[in-house]
C-alpha cells in the first residue's frame, strides 16, 4: 500500500516490490509535498520507508514534515513568541522519529547506485524486514545518473541507469519512487486567464528525457496545481481569486491499469498537507477501514 486511499485504489498493486514509480511536476508546484505526504502515510502505517533527499536539506525537509504533523504553519516554527512551547514539542517529535526503526532519512551528496544499494541493505538489516519503500528526490541528483562515459548521450546514460535501478529494485525487493523534472516548455506558453491553465498540464513528453526515464517505470504520475499558475500568470482574472487550490495527480502510465485517471487533493501549502478528495459514496467505506479521507 502507498497509504493513500486514492492512489491505492487507482494503482491496485500498490507500491509493489521490484517496481519503479516516476513522479514529475513543474518547479514549485508541490511534488516534494506530495512525496512527503506519502512518506508520512507510510510512517503511520509502520511501513519501512527511506526518504533520500538530493535536492532539499535536512532542516527544510524536517520543518515541512513537522508542520504537517503538528498542524502549524511552517513559519511558526521560527516565531520567537512560540519558541518555549515548540522547542520541547520538536525535541519530542525528533526523538519519536529517530526511534522509529522503520524510517530513515538521508541527505547526502555522492549517492550513486553502489551507495544506494548499501543504504538499502543497512536499512533492511536495521528493520529486519525484506521490503522497504524508497523515495529519491531528485533522481537526477544521483551521482553519475545523468553523466555518461566515453561520449555517451544523456538519454542513453539515463536509460542505462534506469535499467540498473530496476535491477536493484528487483534484487533488493524494494519499491522505488523517483522524482524527475519537467522541461521548461510550459514557460513558453503565455496565458492570462484561468480557463487557459489546462494548456499547462504536464504530459509524458514534457518530462526531461522522457523515454529514458519512463520506459522502465511501472507507473508514471504527474502533479498539477492550477492555483499555482493562476497566482503566477492570471492575477488580473477575477476567477483566480476564488479558484480552490486543488492538486491533481494524473496517472500518465501504469502497466496494470488504464492511464489518464486524475486523482484530486486539497492542497494546504501552509502546512504542507494534502487531503484526498473522495466521492461521497466511498466515505463510509474508508471510515470503516480507518483511512483518513
Amino acid at each position: 500500500s502507498f497509504g493513500d486511499p486514492l492512489l491505492d485504489e487507482a494503482i491496485f498493486k500498490g507500491a509493489s516490490p521490484g517496481n519503479i514509480t516516476i513522479l514529475t511536476a513543474a518547479t514549485n508546484s508541490g511534488k516534494s509535498t506530495y512525496v512527503l505526504n506519502l512518506i508520512d502515510s507510510l510512517l503511520e502505517n509502520n511501513t519501512p520507508c527511506m526518504y533520500i533527499s538530493l535536492e532539499m536539506g535536512t532542516i527544510d525537509t524536517m520543518d515541512r514534515l513537522l508542520a504537517k504533523r503538528f498542524g502549524i504553519e511552517n513559519k511558526e516554527l521560527y516565531n520567537p513568541e512560540n519558541m518555549d512551547g515548540l522547542i520541547a514539542q520538536v525535541r519530542e517529535e525528533k526523538e519519536n522519529l529517530s526511534n522509529r526503526k522503520n524510517f530513515f532519512f538521508c541527505e547526502a551528496t555522492g549517492v550513486d547506485m553502489k551507495k544506494l544499494r548499501q543504504l538499502i541493505r543497512e536499512f533492511k538489516q536495521k528493520t529486519k524486514k525484506d521490503y522497504c519503500f524508497i523515495a529519491i528526490d531528485l533522481l537526477s541528483g544521483m551521482k553519475d545518473f545523468m553523466v555518461g562515459n566515453n561520449g555517451a548521450s544523456t538519454a542513453s546514460t539515463i536509460e542505462v541507469n534506469m535499467n540498473r535501478l530496476e535491477e536493484l529494485a528487483k534484487e533488493e525487493n524494494v519499491h522505488i519512487l523517483g522524482v524527475v523534472q519537467l522541461n521548461r516548455e510550459s514557460d513558453n506558453i503565455k496565458i492570462s486567464h484561468v480557463e487557459e491553465i489546462p494548456k499547462l498540464r504536464p504530459t509524458m513528453s514534457g518530462i526531461k528525457n522522457s523515454s529514458a526515464f519512463v520506459e522502465k517505470a511501472t507507473t508514471t504520475l504527474a502533479c498539477f496545481r492550477p492555483k499555482y499558475y493562476a497566482d503566477r500568470y492570471c492575477k488580473s482574472d477575477p476567477a483566480s481569486e476564488t479558484l480552490e487550490d486543488i492538486m491533481e495527480v494524473q496517472i500518465l502510465k501504469d502497466r496494470n491499469a488504464p492511464a489518464g485517471r486524475i486523482l484530486k487533493y486539497v492542497f494546504d501549502g501552509k502546512h504542507f498537507r494534502l487531503c484526498p478528495l473522495v466521492e461521497e459514496d466511498k466515505v463510509d467505506i474508508l471510515k470503516n477501514l480507518d483511512i483518513d479521507y
